[in-house]
């Protein structure tokens, strides 16, 4: 048993999954004022000059090579610190991570340099989201999984589970997408 695994088609023919219980979304962090513009991953795709930069482990060089990015516009960072500096000194015009994960280091940010300029956080209003699961389990434990799915699919935005997620920076946008999946939906390549 597995909890919070990404669901992915290639691992879908692998283990069971649960339903999800949030949906996990990506954000920009620009500039304060936000000069170019970029609320999605188009906007940046269609200004040539733009650079995104982006975690070198994560998923979004894909997704941005996809919508149409050039490799030239698409930078990776080794972690979200130097990604931020990149912003701020002008070597990116956008650093695109989770929303979560880029409140967290806009707040962190924050906390250590209380005198910076703190740069705006922008949803991306286009991108897939990337599903987060309750669990995954292989096949012998599909009759345990298939309860525990029922249970997920009952609990799934409801104040109980906003007000269990909302401490770790959860919010009501992260988990509307997740209420009435179907996980053979987020199965299909």
């Amino acid at each position: 048993m597995n909890t919070a695994f990404f669901i992915r088609p290639a691992r879908c023919k692998q283990v069971l999954f649960t339903a999800p219980l949030w949906a996990v979304l990506d954000s920009f962090i620009v500039k304060a004022g936000n000069p170019k513009k970029l609320h999605s991953y188009e906007d940046a795709a269609a200004q040539p000059s733009v650079k995104i930069g982006y975690l070198a482990a994560g998923v979004q060089k894909g997704i941005m090579q996809k919508i149409g990015l050039k490799d030239e516009q698409i930078v990776a960072f080794p972690d979200q610190p130097s990604a931020l500096a990149g912003v701020r000194t002008g070597r990116i015009d956008a650093f695109v991570n989770s929303a979560i994960g880029n409140q967290t280091l806009l707040d962190t940010a924050r906390t250590r340099r209380s005198n910076a300029r703190r740069p705006s956080s922008r949803r991306s209003s286009t991108a897939r989201p990337i599903w987060a699961s309750a669990g995954s389990a292989s096949g012998r434990r599909s009759r345990f999984l298939r309860c525990l799915h029922k249970e997920v699919v009952a609990f799934i935005g409801t104040p109980e589970h906003l007000a269990l997620v909302r401490p770790f920076g959860f919010t009501e946008d992260d988990i509307k997408p997740a209420v009435g999946v179907k996980i053979e939906d987020l199965c299909r390549e």
